[in-house]
């Protein structure tokens, strides 16, 4: 009996050894297909960009005095162009809160009342500066007499 036993662990131990190698074998078989190719890409793209680098860079340095400025102008236009939408959307808050702020309807009514509300405040703007302004020549006239302004000493 001991003789069956031994022979029977041998054998699977024999098959169990054997799958593991089979399995090995294709998993080795498997990374070189697809580990193969794509060490190749990575050599020729190695090559490529090094060969470019080679090639450009005479060139980039030719050409630096006039990219530099290029850029700077590229640069400035892109903020300009930034700035300018920022204000765009700021000028439509403003106006989403002036139509809110007048009755919050819609369409050219909301319109002639915000043209009614900003005439009436220049108006008042207006008068408010006139005021000021006689305020002002009444306080010129008690430093400096009308007398001495027209030369009478």
């Amino acid at each position: 009996m001991d003789e069956q036993q031994t022979q029977e662990r041998s054998e699977q131990h024999l098959s169990s050894s054997s799958t593991a190698t089979t399995t090995v074998l294709y998993a080795t078989l498997a990374s070189l297909l697809i580990g193969g190719p794509l060490l190749g890409m990575m050599g020729f793209t190695l090559l490529a960009s090094t060969t470019l680098l080679v090639v450009t860079s005479p060139l980039l340095l030719l050409f630096s005095p006039v990219l530099l400025p290029s850029a700077f102008v590229i640069v400035a236009a892109m903020a300009g162009f930034a700035f300018a939408a920022a204000m765009a959307f700021g000028g439509l808050l403003a106006l989403t809160w002036a139509c809110s702020y007048v009755g919050g309807g819609r369409g050219p009514a909301v319109v002639e009342r915000i043209a009614e509300m900003l005439t009436g405040s220049g108006e008042r703007t207006a008068e408010e500066a006139k005021q000021f302004g006689g305020y002002l020549k009444e306080k010129g006239e008690e430093i400096v007499p009308e007398d001495r302004v027209n030369g009478e000493s």
